[in-house]
């Protein structure tokens, strides 16, 4: 039966050369667009349209806010506050500064006085 097997196999035109026959062209194909996408003009036409892409997409805007620290007054304590009030800050520790973005914490930082100007230098930020 072995025998019958190998001559069906071998005979010219059988279904096995034709299966081979395909296979082989579908894996030229196959290779021929796996070049054609790893191409060198390819990476670089597929890098500008990122480019493109990202140009095109519409800036979004995120609400950031530093936060240095936090109180709880009454509605009466806040009625008497006057220009020279002072409001002692909770959690106010060594200019320690949480910084926000939309409602997230996204960060720490520790606030600063550059040239006359309070600045947050970043200690520590989450991608966002």
């Amino acid at each position: 039966m072995n025998e019958r097997i190998a001559d069906f196999a071998a005979a010219p035109g059988s279904y096995w050369n034709d299966f081979e026959r395909r296979l082989d062209a579908l894996l030229r194909r196959s290779q021929e667009r796996l070049d054609a996408l790893t191409s060198e003009a390819n990476a670089r036409a597929f890098q500008r349209s990122l480019g493109e892409q990202a140009e095109s997409r519409p800036a979004s805007t995120v609400r950031y806010s530093l936060e240095l620290g936090r109180v709880r007054l009454t509605s009466d304590e806040l009625d008497a506050l006057g220009s020279d009030s002072i409001v002692p800050l909770a959690n106010a520790s060594g200019g320690a500064v949480q910084i926000w973005a939309d409602g997230r914490l996204q960060g720490r930082g520790v606030l600063l006085v550059v040239d006359g100007k309070l600045a947050v230098r970043v200690e520590e930020i989450e991608p966002y």
